[in-house]
């Protein structure tokens, strides 16, 4: 069974990878703050291991080589090596440790793609792959209006995989693209896709916007809350690589308040600064 929190397991995952990327940046540069920073990314790790979500492991991974620098502004080129190569030492600790499922999904999407090029598309990896393609064909077809909001399960059921619907059950029973973008673009077409586009490229620009204004203040606080947000957005584009993620309420609702939450304290620092408090946190 895999770890979930009562919610939607790939949703669980996703909001455990953006916690722990905002653990990560959290201001301070005392020992106990670095501490706490890797305490947080383990045990995000950890979680995401055995939750099994391959893309929320991807969302929370992807982000650290460019984080460490955050965390650690002077590390150099040996010390960055050796901190990458301690990430990889404990997530493969992790995934010998844990004997279950949720391990067990990462080891399977190599033979799962293959199965793909020899034409099963009955796997988790296969399916995806497949509802990739019938995305794609659909935005060609009507590129301006889609398919309808909530309407892909009419392009999955007239696709040559559910001539004989019994024949691919694992792609036929799924009525969304499993890519956020893709799932956009087929539904609502170029427009709609420009829309979900905004979701994430509004916030990570008035992010980055605040970003540059508190580091000119000298506002380290202000800093690390843009770049939370930042790292935010990052980790849920690349957790709609492989999900539809804003179909699930919990992730849509968690998605809006956390960026909500980071901006506003974000917006807050650039206009009243506190200089020298992240410094002492």
């Amino acid at each position: 069974m895999r770890p979930s929190a009562w919610v939607q397991p790939i949703a669980f995952a996703n909001m455990v990878a953006a916690l722990g990327l905002i653990g990560f940046i959290r201001p301070g540069v005392t020992r106990r703050t670095h501490a706490a920073a890797w305490l947080t990314v383990g045990l995000a790790l950890a979680v995401l291991v055995l939750n099994g979500t391959r893309g929320g492991l991807l969302a929370l991974l992807v982000p650290m080589p460019v984080l460490l620098f955050v965390r650690h502004p002077s590390l150099k080129g040996p010390k960055f090596v050796v901190a990458i190569s301690g990430l990889v030492l404990v997530l493969a600790a992790l995934y010998a440790v844990v004997d279950g499922k949720g391990a067990g999904r990462f080891a399977q999407v190599q033979s799962e793609i293959q199965q793909f090029h020899k034409g099963s598309v009955d796997t988790s990896v296969g399916a995806r792959l497949a509802l990739w393609g019938i995305a794609i064909d659909t935005v060609l077809a009507k590129p301006w209006v889609g398919t309808g909001v909530g309407q892909f399960h009419t392009a999955v059921k007239t696709s040559r995989y559910c001539v004989n619907p019994a024949d691919h059950p694992e792609v036929c029973r799924l009525g969304h693209a499993h890519d956020d973008m893709l799932e956009a673009a087929a539904t609502m077409g170029l427009p709609g896709l420009i829309a979900v586009l905004a979701i994430f490229l509004v916030p990570g620009w008035l992010f980055a916007k605040f970003r540059r204004i508190c580091r000119q203040a000298g506002n380290r606080l202000g800093e690390r809350l843009a770049i939370s947000g930042m790292a935010v957005v990052v980790a849920s584009l690349i957790s709609g690589l492989t999900q539809v993620t804003m179909a699930h309420q919990a992730n849509a609702v968690f998605y809006a308040g956390i960026t909500g939450l980071l901006l506003g304290l974000t917006v807050v620092q650039a206009r009243f600064p506190h200089r020298g408090e992240a410094e002492s946190m």
